[in-house]
């Protein structure tokens, strides 16, 4: 609380409270094999930047003569829907992870930026992504493994996201 650089007073006070449940289950139909699925329910708070750059752009329609203005960052809301299937062996492992994930007042950058710099973010009421996650592991011998890196496919993108596993 208190002004800001520019002196824009800051002060804002308000209290979220969340519930975020998580529930999942796991199947071992045979050793090395296993299947899992999950579900999630998350919050959010609107981040420090994200609350200051709102207040100050209430402030400064406050001072042009919009009464009005009120800060309505909402918090995010996420469900996280996940099945998936493991197989391990001495030598082999591979893994394929389904993701649904649905979004309500998900913090998107506009692309614009406030005053001092911060990237100005706004509630968007509903977004989502969706994808495969696979993974592929060889051990040929007790000093040497190969792995692939993971990959994310979004079919909404058409798309796969290589990241590297160390």
């Amino acid at each position: 609380s208190g002004p800001a650089e520019d002196f824009v007073p800051t002060d804002y006070d308000h209290v979220w409270n969340f519930f975020n449940p998580r529930a999942g289950l796991t199947w071992t139909p045979a050793p090395g094999h296993k299947v899992y699925g999950s579900a999630a329910l998350g919050h959010r708070e609107p981040g420090r930047n994200d609350l200051k750059a709102k207040i100050e752009s209430v402030y400064l329609e406050h001072k042009a003569g919009n009464p009005d203005a009120t800060v309505d960052t909402r918090p995010e809301e996420m469900l996280d829907i996940e099945l998936g299937y493991t197989f391990e062996s001495a030598t082999f492992s591979a893994s394929a992870n389904l993701y649904l994930m649905e979004y309500w007042d998900m913090l998107l950058e506009t692309g614009k930026l406030s005053p001092v710099g911060y990237a100005i973010k706004e509630n968007v009421p509903r977004s989502w992504r969706r994808g495969v996650e696979l993974a592929a592991a060889w051990q040929p011998s007790p000093v040497l493994r190969l792995r692939k890196p993971d990959a994310k496919y979004q079919p909404d993108k058409g798309l796969y996201l290589l990241s590297r596993a160390l």
